[in-house]
């Protein structure tokens, strides 16, 4: 079923879609918007994607545009027909933001640097066309290539996080004359047809005007720089279903992303292998654990099941350190998002006293989750609305 926008302004505010698309599931709200009010999360829909014992990257794709189109369902059965019943009435929304994990893009952040013997004007023009070669490089780089499998790669984003001229920061470069300049540019891209895909899906149910198809890295770093605005230096990971994300934060500016595929799934899998029991057994048993309603012998063999799981992620997460501290200092703050039941043994696996040698400081990791806590200040709820962290980011995000 179709639903129309209507395009005039309306007193009760903005409805938008909000679509939160990770390695494992596919979050999805109904979010209202009012100038000088805290959004608000109007419905939640929620789904896992299916579950491979052994992962089929080639299948991945198909079983994510599966439980898009539940959740959009969803939403659309149970959010969208619930507004007649409140102020909003025949509201509807008018946009949708999409945000990705990976693997679903790639990004990179590339540092744009010219200079010249004379002063030459920064114009608008000047600045889009430095910004395009860089794209067009990163396009046409070996690693987009193997990402895309041949097929052509759009631009999600390209943001220009940070821009000097002659060594200073400034936040108006336009207009400008200088003698170098020197900026910082994150991009992400997707394959077209995964993009096209994902807009048809949306686009089935709800003729909204503008889909925004944002990464989640440039989402979580942009909310964390203004809501944690006195740490400047920091790590974000997002530890996923099947993915490992970590960003790299310094003196404000995303510089580098580096990634790995073993997130909360991997896990799973290694604890029915070692327990030797279905993965859908290993993960009730992780939540009794997580709810510390198992005790005993029981406890004890789960805990040395999940000491082996811890390992390999570990390791891996060791070898993304030593990779970029390489090239940057590593600072001790991190910040990290996964699911709510694994939260407190991922915390405790960052807190290694093992990884102080890549620190700049020589001390364990500060941890901090990014989780309902953490942001409840800056989102309200409807009482037909989970208090979802990743929705909860992208919420505040689209706020801006």
């Amino acid at each position: 079923m179709i639903f129309p926008v209507f395009m005039r302004k309306r007193k009760s505010g903005k409805i938008a879609l909000i679509f939160d698309i990770g390695s494992a599931s596919v979050s999805g709200a109904l979010v209202l918007f009012k100038k000088g009010e805290t959004p608000k999360i109007i419905y939640t829909s929620q789904r896992d994607m299916i579950f491979q014992e052994e992962l089929a990257a080639e299948r991945l794709s198909g079983i994510m545009l599966k439980t898009l189109h539940e959740v959009v369902t969803d939403v659309q059965k149970n959010g969208i027909s619930h507004l007649k019943f409140t102020q909003l009435g025949s509201s509807s929304p008018e946009i949708a933001y999409c945000t990705l994990a990976s693997p679903w893009h790639a990004t990179q952040t590339r540092i744009i640097r010219t200079r010249k013997d004379k002063p030459f004007n920064v114009t608008k023009q000047f600045i889009d066309d430095l910004i395009e070669t860089e794209i067009e490089a990163f396009k046409n780089s070996e690693e987009v290539r193997e990402y895309t499998s041949g097929d052509r790669a759009s631009t999600m984003e390209k943001r220009l996080i940070q821009v000097k001229l002659n060594g200073y920061e400034t936040s108006e470069p336009h207009g400008k004359e200088a003698h170098s300049i020197e900026a910082t540019l994150f991009v992400s891209l997707s394959p077209k047809e995964l993009l096209k895909n994902i807009a048809g899906e949306i686009r089935r149910t709800y003729v909204v005007p503008e889909i925004e198809f944002n990464s989640f890295s440039l989402v979580a770093f942009d909310v964390l720089r203004n809501i944690a605005h006195e740490t400047d230096n920091f790590l974000f990971l997002d530890i996923s279903g099947e993915i490992t994300d970590i960003s790299l934060v310094r003196s404000g500016v995303l510089l580098e992303t580096v990634t790995f595929p073993i997130g909360k799934r991997d896990v799973i899998r290694t604890l029915a292998k070692i327990l030797k029991t279905t993965p859908s057994e290993a993960l009730s048993l992780l939540h009794l654990y997580h709810d510390r309603n198992i005790s005993g012998q029981h406890k004890d063999h789960i805990e040395e099941a999940l000491l082996s799981a811890g390992g390999e992620w570990t390791s891996s997460f060791q070898s993304a350190l030593h990779t970029l501290s390489e090239s940057f200092s590593i600072p001790s703050k991190v910040f990290f998002t996964s699911d709510k039941d694994i939260e407190g043994w991922f915390s405790s696996l960052i807190t290694k006293e093992q990884f102080a040698q890549f620190t700049m400081t020589d001390e364990k990791f500060d941890v901090t989750p990014v989780n309902t806590a953490f942001l409840n200040d800056f989102c309200r709820f409807s009482s037909r609305s989970a208090r979802d962290p990743f929705i909860m980011i992208e919420t505040v995000f689209a706020n801006k």
